[in-house]
């Protein structure tokens, strides 16, 4: 049973009231929200252990229960009968004094459904020695404690606590809610309170208690009671430099996809102290072994201020973005990356990984690169800067990096993402990353296929370049058009030959070069093409550079033409119609820019249309299998046409007659005929087809026709055959023949 110290004293003060404080015939106690006066009796009586003397304060002291006896020496500054100071004893079942507060320690905070969150338990006082995180562990929270700083899609957080009290039962537990946002905090306090869900577990999830904002930095500190006191604990970690700070988390933020954004390299101030220490940065990451081997990956533009990130061994670079990640599959990534190393060959390897602890040499799917296969190169003075050991020549490495197996990314789990880098030779080479805004280090996570590429980020940055273009074959950034802030842009420069990558390589573009005729691109089909269809459009992109209109035609070997005047840049058209079989034809282009150069393009191609193929073998015929001369049937079949052509039938009845061709039908279409037969006999009846190119098909199966019904008897064969010999005789055999 809980005891409420509001209710406790209340009662006890009501006690006092109509006793009095002065005069009492023995000293009241009180326990279990229970109170009555308890004999005095003798050490012998009691059979149970002595303890130490208590001094009785306004004749009331609290206890715990506890199926314990003690007898207690109690000191009783004045009773009713004139004896001060008296020393009385007394025997009662109870434990001892709750004198202690209750301790706090804070599982977990965050959505058990997502993934990722600090190493440690950030529980002050529990240091950097309370796993959170401990790979194999089954740690019931492994996953899903809110990252410190970060911006989570759920509005609501979940969190779960062990509050321990070694002399009483914790009675209650609130959450203190607090919102800090703009320099300005508020607190809402013991309005939530914790749940008590068995034993020294108490949880509470704010959904549908506490509304949150977008924007809005939240924290909150846990207020537990007991008889012996109150404990409060802030949400907090350790930071930088080995001080306890207050955790914070914003809730209910718009997620945003951050596939094939830019995020750039920089440096972080830390200490000694911080070295090896995991959680120790603003998002729960930490350092290797050195104050200046760890970096950043951030959304941030660059400043001309130089970021440089360097080691004897290796360097990493963790995601630190304070983005709401829309969650994501991680396939890969390009890297644009300045380095340097001592070793004249060899530069480096390079690879990621994805882990809860501070930063350690462990890469994976690393691609190794040498000297060789720079795409450029700067010549930037580090002294001061970085170690004696280092180059002063720095080169730019790019990569798209398959990530396999892929990784999951969630707006917590995203701040587990690490680039790193390493020497590849031994001794330590000195590998370092250098960045500002006129040499940028960036990584593009899941850059999309080529085609994707093409069709939906042809040029991002709007400098004439396409992406694809720039990540792979001027080695630019396709965000920013002037990647080395040297006041060309990336289009001028590969117009000139300088280095789009070199701030330091200027040859001043001219803005005014010579006027071009229109140019031609891939035509549609292609040129010599085959197997064309007879009615199609043929198409062909013209351009002028300078953006001039321009004049255009094109014209068929055929005879038709389409033609524009005054048009701009874009595809332009013909459509062919009534073309033949397996013909081939030529196409002229003419396009004159009469505004700007003068000058004519002119160009031609040539295609080839398909060869015709007859229809295919019509279906066996169906239809009326016996019946009677001089009454009419409907057959019908079907066929289909290779080139989609309409076709034409051509029914053999088996009497010597057809039906000649008749049509068209559609490929795929029911034909129907009809026909009677005037003779008794038996028939076949066939089909075959043909296209308007007069390409006929094989004739179809026959279907056997018997009119009327025909037995096939030898001896009815020999009256038949009797009786066209002599038409005349026999007239009553004839009747029961033709019956």
């Amino acid at each position: 049973m809980r005891n409420n110290l509001w209710t406790k004293g209340l009662v006890v003060g009501i006690l006092l009231l109509f006793v009095g404080a002065s005069v009492i015939a023995s000293p009241l106690f009180v326990i279990d929200d229970k109170y009555s006066p308890v004999k005095e009796e003798k050490a012998s009586d009691c059979g149970g252990s002595a303890k130490d003397n208590i001094t009785l304060n306004n004749y009331l002291f609290l206890f715990k229960t506890n199926t314990q006896k003690y007898w207690y020496k109690i000191n009783v500054s004045q009773m009713s009968d004139g004896a001060p100071n008296s020393t009385r004893w007394y025997c009662f079942p109870t434990g001892e004094a709750d004198t202690t507060s209750p301790n706090i320690t804070i599982n977990f905070a965050g959505s058990l459904s997502d993934s990722g969150g600090p190493y440690w338990n950030p529980t002050y006082g529990t240091g950097e020695s309370l796993y959170l995180f401990n790979a194999g562990s089954g740690h019931p929270w492994y996953n899903g404690y809110y990252t410190n700083s970060s911006l989570q899609n759920e509005d609501w957080i979940y969190i779960n606590l062990t509050i321990y009290d070694s002399d009483s039962s914790v009675t209650d537990v609130w959450l203190n809610w607090m919102n800090k946002t703009g320099g300005i905090t508020t607190w809402t306090n013991y309005t939530y309170a914790f749940t008590d869900r068995s034993g020294d577990f108490w949880d509470i999830n704010t959904s549908g208690l506490i509304t949150t904002m977008a924007g809005c930095n939240y924290s909150f500190d846990v207020v537990a009671n007991s008889s012996g006191g109150s404990n409060i604990r802030n949400w907090s970690k350790i930071d930088i430099g080995g001080n306890w700070v207050r955790r914070f988390v914003q809730l209910n933020c718009t997620q945003v996809n951050i596939t094939y954004s830019p995020f750039y390299v920089y440096n972080l101030t830390y200490y000694a102290g911080d070295t090896n220490k995991k959680d120790r940065f603003k998002h729960d990451q930490g350092p290797d072994g050195t104050t200046h081997d760890t970096g950043l990956l951030r959304n941030d533009t660059p400043t001309d201020d130089v970021e440089l990130i360097w080691c004897s061994g290796y360097i990493g670079l963790w995601y630190d973005a304070d983005i709401c990640v829309l969650p994501f599959t991680l396939s890969n990534f390009y890297m644009h990356i300045w380095a340097n190393n001592q070793d004249s060959t060899n530069i480096a390897s390079t690879g990621y990984n994805k882990y809860r602890s501070e930063y350690y040499s462990n890469i994976l799917n690393s691609v190794s690169y040498k000297v060789s296969d720079n795409r450029s190169s700067i010549l930037w003075d580090d002294t001061g800067h970085g170690d004696s050991h280092m180059n002063h020549t720095y080169f730019l490495y790019t990569k798209n990096h398959v990530v396999s197996p892929v990784l999951s990314m969630t707006d917590n789990s995203m701040y587990e993402f690490i680039y790193q880098l390493e020497s590849m030779t031994a001794p330590h080479q000195y590998p370092a990353v250098v960045s500002n805004r006129s040499f940028m280090s960036f990584i593009l996570f899941n850059v999309p296929n080529n085609v994707t590429l093409n069709a939906s980020y042809v040029d991002s940055d709007s400098d004439n370049l396409s992406d694809w273009y720039e990540l792979y074959r001027s080695y630019t950034n396709p965000f920013i058009s002037d990647t080395d802030a040297d006041g060309q842009t990336d289009w001028n420069e590969t117009q000139t030959g300088s280095d789009p990558n070199n701030y330091l390589d200027i040859i001043v573009y001219n803005p005014n070069p010579p006027n071009t005729p229109p140019m031609f691109g891939t035509p549609s089909p292609m040129n010599g093409s085959e197997n064309n269809p007879l009615s199609f459009t043929w198409s062909i992109p013209i351009s002028d550079s300078e953006g001039d209109v321009f004049d255009w035609s094109i014209q068929c070997s055929n005879g038709q033409t389409n033609s524009g005047s005054s048009a701009s840049n874009g595809t332009k058209s013909l459509l062919l119609s009534g073309l033949k079989f397996l013909t081939t034809y030529t196409i002229w282009v003419n396009s004159t820019d009469p505004e700007g150069s003068s000058l004519y393009t002119r160009a031609w191609y040539t295609f080839t249309t398909q060869q015709n193929s007859p229809p295919n073998k019509p279906n066996k015929p169906s239809g009326t299998a016996s019946g009677k001369i001089k009454i009419l049937y409907t057959y019908t079949t079907s066929t289909t046409d290779p080139n989609g052509d309409q076709v034409y039938y051509n029914w053999s009845w088996g009497d010597g007659s057809d039906s000649d061709w008749f049509g068209p039908f559609a490929s795929g279409a029911t034909a129907s005929a009809i026909h009677k037969w005037t003779v008794k006999g038996s028939y076949e009846v066939k089909v075959k087809a043909k296209d308007p190119s007069g390409a006929e098909s094989a004739w179809s199966d026959p279907l056997a026709i018997t009119m009327p019904t025909s037995f096939n008897l030898p001896l009815l064969g020999f009256l038949q055959r009797l009786l066209e010999r002599f038409p005349n005789a026999f007239p009553i055999l004839r009747y029961l023949i033709e019956q």
